[in-house]
């Protein structure tokens, strides 16, 4: 937060944990720049405390007076909207403008709106199927919650999921996810003969609660259903943070027979020897690798050896992303297991899926695949 004026005095203030307010006087724009590279230059060595090495990172969001209001309250509220970009965008600084502002305003709704989002049944889980290709059937589908808030309309989990997790929601969320997964596995079998296995995204925060296991395990007892009716679906930045303690948590869910995949695998900087080591049954190939799959060379290369790799290993493979026949054509002659995509089926809600499944007589259906010359 700034103050323009000759002086070239300043405050510091900790307003809470790991969050300063400086308060400084400046000339101009670029005495403040020459003031923020000597913060930033200042906090470049490495400290040493208590025999451990510290590195720290300082970002910035800022505000001037009375430019952007003369409010102190208001000028901090609008240093804290450039912050939360400046982090996610890994700038050392940001200055507030005002879309920020609204961006920040939403964000703070959702935040409040998270609370009362079960109770006032806002959440809804929508499913997508996944193909066997070699099969041409359906074999499974992954449960992707949604959330139907009253004035923003259908907001999609990357605007939520993280706000969820920021604020311990995670758990309550991730507890509402399972039962109403396990509850609708039991109808599609009770009720339409159809027998799938789901997915369930699980976020880092949840893989790292010691409970998580018990919370999985009750809620299988609590719908009385085997370990197959679902299938854990992992980022792969879980095991890159702390491999062994992820290795222990999944070497459970793999004795309890639950499933487990790694999603979004090919973005996460996962080694060759962490991946021999983790007990999962199968690798979800990101989607930025499979969207121009046809088209570019260097990513049929990067699919193409990662399911090599995965085969070897003992691995199913799952091509996230795929929009067009050609894409699915390609990876069927490369031995791909499983497509899911746009171009199989979008995202549908519970009853939607019945009726796709039917009209496209998913037990015995093959899709005109090009075979391999």
């Amino acid at each position: 937060m700034c103050i323009r004026d000759s002086c070239d005095t300043g405050q510091v203030f900790n307003v809470g944990g790991n969050a300063f307010v400086l308060l400084v006087k400046v000339s101009d724009r670029l005495a403040l720049h020459e003031r923020i590279d000597a913060i930033q230059q200042a906090m470049t060595p490495v400290f040493e405390l208590q025999n451990f090495s510290l590195h720290i990172n300082v970002q910035m969001g800022i505000a001037w007076y009375p430019e952007h209001d003369r409010s102190g309250t208001k000028l901090l509220e609008m240093a804290g909207a450039a912050l939360h970009p400046a982090q996610l965008k890994g700038l050392p600084m940001l200055e507030y403008d005002d879309s920020m502002f609204r961006t920040t305003v939403e964000r703070l709704e959702l935040i409040n709106g998270l609370n009362n989002a079960i109770r006032e049944n806002e959440l809804v889980l929508h499913y997508q199927p996944k193909l066997d290709i070699a099969r041409g059937i359906v074999t499974e589908v992954e449960a992707l919650v949604r959330w139907q808030h009253p004035q923003y309309g259908m907001v999609p989990p990357d605007k939520f999921i993280s706000l969820a997790e920021q604020t311990g929601f995670i758990h309550e969320l991730t507890l509402w996810v399972l039962d109403t997964v396990l509850q609708q596995y039991r109808r599609w079998r009770d009720e339409e003969s159809i027998v799938l296995p789901i997915a369930v995204n699980v976020s880092a925060e949840s893989l790292r609660t010691p409970e998580f296991f018990d919370v999985v395990e009750s809620a299988l007892e609590r719908n009385s259903l085997s370990a197959d009716a679902i299938c854990l679906e992992v980022t792969e930045s879980v095991v890159v943070d702390n491999p062994q303690a992820a290795i222990a948590i999944l070497d459970r869910f793999q004795h309890k027979g639950i499933r487990l995949a790694v999603d979004d695998y090919g973005t996460g900087y996962s080694s060759l020897a962490q991946l021999q080591q983790l007990p999962v049954n199968e690798l979800k190939i990101d989607k930025a690798f499979v969207t121009n799959l046809t088209s570019r060379q260097a990513d049929q290369v990067i699919v193409k050896s990662t399911i090599e790799m995965a085969h070897a290993l003992g691995l199913g493979v799952v091509a996230e992303g795929i929009e067009d026949a050609a894409s699915l054509e390609w990876l069927q002659r490369h031995g791909c297991d499983t497509a899911q995509g746009y171009f199989i089926c979008r995202p549908v809600p519970a009853d939607e899926l019945v009726e796709w499944l039917r009209q496209s007589h998913y037990h015995d259906r093959r899709p005109r695949l090009v075979n391999a010359e």
